[in-house]
């Protein structure tokens, strides 16, 4: 007798519309997305496209949206479906012209993918999230991800837009500048979808740009918070923006990994990959406990302490390089005063060694 192939996968009966209660081997499931003004969210609930086009845009919790996106299940159900193919593009070539201006589809997924990925992240973070919803929102992350992945693994031109930025943004401190890198966040996005291909930056190469920028960012908020310029006070004030930075690389280390072996993982699971959420919580409950120091914060996003003698030094370095970059980083026209840099870089009061 001819050899069988390997056993069809169980049907999952968890995964299905929460309007219709049609499993993904039934009908086309997807998630409702909403937007306010350019940002894109969702809950992650899994809705079926037929309930969509009848009409359906209200959650379980009564949110509206506007948006439908197909989600990636399996194979079979994503990649391997014409149909859920075509309206993966028609969904996400229609967000990106409705919201970005975008014309098309690698412009859209360029825009689109990002800022949901990036919103389920932050959401995950929240601790006072019920697990129902942290699940769904990490299940949407990670079939936000995957549908990334195959469409960066499957159009060139997309892979080539994606190597020119992550290059430059690499290379240059000017390629940085928020005119033209505007949510940092979403090049990260890029960085791990990206992860295995050629021309994609070495991660201590990348982190280490990352770290400088997401520093000068800062400096806008801490000033307009009337925070003085020292190690403690700045460290403190920064807790949200580091905390997302933190949590953003372990999501990279915990839930993504080594690639292949993540895209393994995921199509064994329907894109669940529930170990892996239950390490990234434990392991993030630990990582935020022991983060009581800058160099704790390098350390553990794996960028290298800025070469400074002490944080006060660097904090000045900071804020006279942030006024020089202009008004969208709190400066002047002409680059600005130096806003809480004067006497930073004496190591006054609350002066901190790096400690490493």
């Amino acid at each position: 007798p001819a050899a069988s192939g390997p056993p069809a996968p169980k049907v999952d009966d968890n995964i299905c519309c929460f309007a219709t209660g049609k499993l993904y081997t039934e009908t086309l499931l997807g998630v409702g997305v909403s937007r306010e003004r350019a940002n894109l969210s969702s809950a992650g609930e899994l809705l079926a496209k037929e309930a969509f086009d009848g009409g359906h845009r209200q959650g379980t919790n009564k949110a509206a949206f506007e948006f439908f996106l197909p989600v990636w299940i399996n194979k079979a159900h994503a990649a391997g479906s014409p149909l859920w193919c075509d309206a993966l593009e028609r969904c996400v070539t229609g967000i990106g012209a409705r919201v970005y201006q975008a014309s098309s589809l690698d412009d859209s997924a360029l825009e689109v993918f990002p800022r949901l990925i990036n919103q389920m992240i932050v959401e995950m973070m929240k601790p006072e999230v019920p697990r129902s919803e942290a699940i769904a929102t990490f299940e949407a992350m990670c079939n936000f991800w995957r549908t990334l992945r195959w469409l960066v693994d499957t159009r060139p031109a997309l892979r080539l837009s994606i190597t020119q930025r992550l290059t430059r943004f690499v290379a240059s401190e000017d390629n940085r500048h928020k005119e033209l890198t505007p949510d940092l966040g979403m090049v990260l996005v890029l960085y791990t979808a990206f992860q295995g291909h050629e021309g994609c930056p070495g991660r201590q190469a990348f982190i280490n740009a990352y770290a400088d920028e997401n520093s000068l960012r800062w400096v806008m908020w801490w000033q307009r918070a009337g925070t003085r310029p020292e190690s403690s006070p700045v460290f403190e004030a920064t807790r949200v923006s580091r905390e997302i930075c933190m949590f953003q690389m372990m999501v990279v280390d915990t839930v993504l990994g080594d690639v292949r072996q993540t895209l393994a993982a995921m199509e064994a699971t329907n894109c669940k990959l529930p170990e892996r959420l239950e390490d990234l919580q434990g392991k993030w409950r630990q990582r935020k406990a022991a983060t009581d120091s800058w160099a704790a914060y390098f350390k553990h996003i794996g960028a290298a302490q800025p070469g400074f003698p002490s944080t006060n030094a660097w904090i000045a370095d900071c804020a006279a390089r942030a006024a020089a970059k202009g008004p969208k980083y709190g400066g002047g026209k002409g680059g600005g005063k130096g806003g809480g840099a004067k006497g930073g870089g004496r190591g006054g009061k609350g002066r901190q060694t790096w400690g490493w």
